[in-house]
């Protein structure tokens, strides 16, 4: 099977891509509205796209200070 690129990722591979930040710092994040996620079932996932779009506003944020 070819390695195909997840758009929808778990909570742990969020934390784990974002620098190895903890669960409730992820569930702060959302819960605060700067990361969106979705869920299927009862499973919580958020887009690669959303997590890219959250790296480049704090990377823009921090050249404005």
């Amino acid at each position: 099977m070819e390695n195909i690129l997840k758009r929808g990722m778990t909570m742990a591979e969020s934390c784990e891509y974002l620098g190895n930040i903890s669960r409730p710092t992820l569930y702060r994040l959302l819960n605060d509205g700067k990361i969106a996620s979705f869920y299927i079932g009862t499973r919580r996932f958020i887009p690669r796209e959303n997590l890219d779009k959250f790296i480049d506003d704090c990377i823009a944020s921090n050249r404005g200070e």
